[in-house]
């Protein structure tokens, strides 16, 4: 949470003018929401909380933060399922804040396959992209996972990152 404030505050004394609008949402990704695993939701479910965002907004793109925090690595671990796009706009962005940043691959979810959907259902809705900390998942969720254990300089350097590739999505068209 702290990184989407200070990312919006960044944005708001830069007086940086987006041709896009931004849409911040917070979630535990934890358990289940109406049944469905909240580990991941679909971007859409955000816009069916007011009337009018279905049907006023195109999403883009989806932004996930996790475990950015802590994490013995040395960089950003950034994941992007097949949008090579979006996978250089962060690594750009990490290499001109001076943080290492480097892809990483994603165990593949077979469930989709057996769920009963079709390959219609199985597809992303829009594009994204999720960036941790490397190492993050060690100690997330064990007894040592706790805020005194949160680096501000991890914070501070996923921020910043996180703060300018933002800008030039709100910018550019071509990125």
């Amino acid at each position: 949470m702290g990184i989407l404030l200070e990312a919006i505050r960044t944005m708001q004394e830069s007086d940086y003018k987006p041709y896009k609008t931004f849409l911040f949402v917070a979630y535990s990704g934890e358990g289940s929401e109406g049944g469905h695993d909240a580990h991941k939701p679909e971007p859409s479910q955000f816009l069916r909380s007011a009337a009018f965002f279905s049907s006023s907004y195109k999403i883009e793109t989806a932004v996930r933060l996790r475990g950015l925090g802590a994490g013995d690595g040395r960089g950003l671990a950034l994941f992007s399922p097949g949008n090579l796009r979006l996978m250089h706009l962060f690594e750009d962005a990490a290499n001109r804040m001076n943080v290492r940043a480097k892809p990483v691959e994603d165990a593949v979810d077979m469930s989709i396959v057996f769920a009963g959907k079709t390959v219609r259902d199985s597809g992303q809705e829009s594009p994204d992209i999720t960036m941790s900390w490397q190492g993050w998942e060690k100690t997330s969720r064990t007894p040592s996972d706790t805020t005194d254990t949160i680096s501000r300089m991890k914070i501070e350097k996923a921020g910043r990152t996180l703060a300018l590739a933002l800008m030039i999505i709100g910018r550019e068209t071509n990125y």
